[in-house]
C-alpha cells in the first residue's frame, strides 16, 4: 500500500518563473544566477518587473554586497562593482567597510582607500581588523597598533597584542627580566584610552579594568584595586585565580571548583558552573557550559537547560537542541517561537524571515542513502508561512515581500495562501492510499488538472480571510474541499 504524501504542494503557476536562470543565492536585493561554471547577477528593479541582467556569468564568486557595491572575484584579483555591473576598482583583494572606506591588499601589503580611490594609510600593514566603521586593530612587523578609519595612527605599532574594552584598549607587551638564574619573559598589561592616551602604564601581569577610575591588578598572589595611576587603593581578599574583562555589569571568575559571576564590587552572582562568553559582536550572551544555560548579562536572567545552543543572531535569534523535542528557535528574552524537530541542519534570517533547513536521513538495508533536503518559511515572530517542503534548491529570501523556491519567484502573501490550502488539503478526504505508483501518478495528474484550478478559483476567499484575521479556519473551507473531493470522484 502506498500512502499518499501529506507534504506541502507548491503550484510554480503561481510564481514567476525567471526566464530559466537557476538562483543560487541572493545578495540583498540581487540575484546571483549559475551559468557554464561561473556567477552573474540580476536585479528584480526593472519597470516591468521582469529580471534585468546586471552581469553576465564570468564570476568565480561574489564575495560582498555593501552600499549598493559589489565585491566580486574573476581571473585571480577582486573587482568592485557598483550596482549597474560597472567596474570600479580591481585589487589583489578588495573589502567594503563603508560607503566612502574600502580595505584594499596589493602584494601581501594592506592599505585603506577613500571613495576616490586613494590611499589614506600612512604606511602599509600585514593585518587591518575593524573593531567598528571608525576604529581598527592593524599588525606589522614591529607589532599591534591601532588606527582611525581616516588612517591616523592613535597607537603606534609596538604592542605584542592588542584587545578593545569598554574603556579603551588593553595592551600586552612581551618583556625580558633578569634574574639570577638568567633573563626570562613575562607579559605585562596596561590600558590606553579610545584616543590613544595612555591610561594605565603597561607593567601588570593581571589588569582587569573595573570602570573609568580603576582597575584590580594581581601582584603577590593577591588582586589589589588601583586607580589608573597606579596608587593602591585597596587590597581585597579575594578567592578568584582569575577575572575576565567586564562584560557589561558582570565578569566572569575562575575558582578551585569552576567559574562565577561577579559584579563590580565582587560579589558572587550565580552559582559555581563554567561559564563562557557566547555569540559575535551582534549579541554576545554569557553561557553556562555546566547546566548549558544562557544568561543574559546584564539581569543574569536564565534560559531553559538546552543540549546545545547556537550563538545568537544579530536579529537576536539562536538555534537551541532540547533532547525530547529536537531542535527549537529562541529570542533573545528566552521565548520558544518554533518548534523544527530533531532534523534541523541550519536557518538563515533576512528582514522578518527565517528559512529553515532540513535533513532527513534514511537507512535501506543497513545502507544510509543520501539524505532528503526539506525548506520552509516562518516570520521572525515564529508564524509558519510554509511548511519544509522538499524542493531542489534551498529557498532563498530576496526581501520581507519575496522568495526564491526552484528558480520560481513567490510573494509571500501569496505562499500564506498556498500554505492554508495545503493545511486543508492535508486534513481533507483527498488524502487517501494507492495500490502502485502509477495509480498514485494518475491521481496527482487529475488533481492538478481538476482541483487546482478549481482551488485558485477560491483564492480571493482565502486571501480575504488571511487579511481579516491572520489565518484561514479549516472549517471555513470544508464546502470547498468537499467539492474537490467531488471533482475528483466525478472523474474516477
Amino acid at each position: 500500500m502506498i500512502e499518499k504524501k501529506t507534504s506541502v504542494i507548491i503550484d510554480k503557476t503561481k510564481g514567476y518563473k525567471l526566464n530559466n536562470y537557476h538562483i543560487v543565492d541572493v545578495i540583498d536585493d540581487l540575484l546571483v544566477y549559475y551559468e557554464n561554471y561561473n556567477f552573474g547577477l540580476l536585479s528584480l528593479n526593472s519597470k516591468n518587473g521582469d529580471p534585468s541582467l546586471i552581469t553576465k556569468p564570468i564570476y568565480k564568486k561574489f564575495k560582498q554586497y555593501k552600499y549598493g557595491q559589489i565585491v566580486a572575484r574573476v581571473n585571480g584579483e577582486d573587482v568592485l562593482l557598483d550596482s549597474t555591473g560597472k567596474v570600479l576598482l580591481k585589487m589583489d583583494q578588495i573589502e567594503i567597510i563603508r560607503k566612502d572606506l574600502y580595505k584594499i591588499t596589493s602584494d601581501n601589503d594592506i592599505y585603506l582607500v577613500n571613495e576616490t580611490f586613494s590611499i589614506i594609510t600612512r604606511k602599509p600593514y600585514s593585518r587591518i581588523d575593524f573593531i567598528n566603521d571608525d576604529r581598527a586593530i592593524t599588525s606589522t612587523r614591529e607589532g599591534r597598533g591601532v588606527i582611525s578609519s581616516d588612517g591616523t595612527e592613535l597607537i603606534p605599532n609596538k604592542y605584542d597584542g592588542i584587545e578593545a574594552c569598554d574603556y579603551g584598549y588593553l595592551v600586552t607587551i612581551c618583556k625580558s627580566f633578569k634574574s639570577r638564574a638568567g633573563y626570562y619573559t613575562k607579559y605585562i598589561n596596561g590600558l590606553i584610552s579610545k584616543e590613544g592616551k595612555t591610561l594605565i602604564e603597561p607593567k601588570y601581569e593581571k589588569l582587569v579594568v573595573i570602570d573609568d577610575k580603576t582597575a584590580l591588578i594581581w601582584k603577590k598572589d593577591k588582586w589589589i584595586l588601583i586607580d589608573y595611576k597606579g596608587k593602591k587603593l585597596k587590597k581585597l581578599n579575594l578567592l578568584f585565580k582569575e577575572i575576565g574583562q567586564f562584560e557589561g555589569k558582570y565578569a566572569i571568575a575562575k575558582m578551585e571548583m569552576g567559574s562565577c559571576l561577579i559584579d563590580k564590587q565582587f560579589n558572587i552572582k550565580s552559582e559555581i558552573a563554567n561559564y563562557i562568553i557566547s555569540g559575535d559582536t551582534h549579541y554576545k550572551m554569557i553561557y553556562d557550559t555546566t547546566h548549558n544555560n544562557l544568561i543574559a548579562k546584564d539581569t543574569l536572567e536564565e534560559s531553559k537547560s538546552y543540549a546545545d545552543i547556537r550563538p545568537f543572531t544579530k536579529q537576536g535569534i539562536a538555534m537551541v537542541h532540547d533532547l525530547p523535542s529536537g531542535f527549537k528557535l529562541i529570542n533573545k528574552d528566552y521565548k520558544e517561537i518554533y518548534h523544527a524537530g530533531h532534523n534541523l541542519r541550519q536557518i538563515n534570517i533576512k528582514d522578518n524571515l527565517i528559512v529553515t533547513l532540513k535533513a532527513i536521513q534514511k537507512i535501506e538495508n543497513s545502507i544510509s542513502i543520501p539524505a532528503i533536503w526539506l525548506s520552509g518559511i516562518i516570520e521572525i515572530e515564529g508564524r509558519e508561512i510554509l511548511k519544509p517542503i522538499q524542493i531542489d534548491n534551498q529557498i532563498l529570501i530576496v526581501n520581507a515581500e519575496q522568495v526564491v523556491i526552484d528558480d520560481y519567484l513567490f510573494n509571500i502573501d501569496e505562499l500564506k495562501v498556498i500554505y492554508q490550502l495545503n493545511i486543508c488539503y492535508n486534513n481533507s478526504n483527498l488524502i487517501k492510499d494507492f495500490e502502485s505508483e502509477e495509480q498514485l501518478k494518475e491521481y496527482e495528474q487529475k488533481f492538478e488538472k481538476l482541483v487546482i484550478p478549481y482551488l485558485n478559483n477560491k483564492e480571493k476567499q482565502i486571501d480575504n480571510h488571511i487579511k481579516k484575521w491572520g489565518k484561514v479556519k479549516e472549517k471555513q473551507l470544508t464546502k470547498t474541499f468537499l467539492n474537490a473531493d467531488r471533482l475528483m470522484k466525478g472523474s474516477e
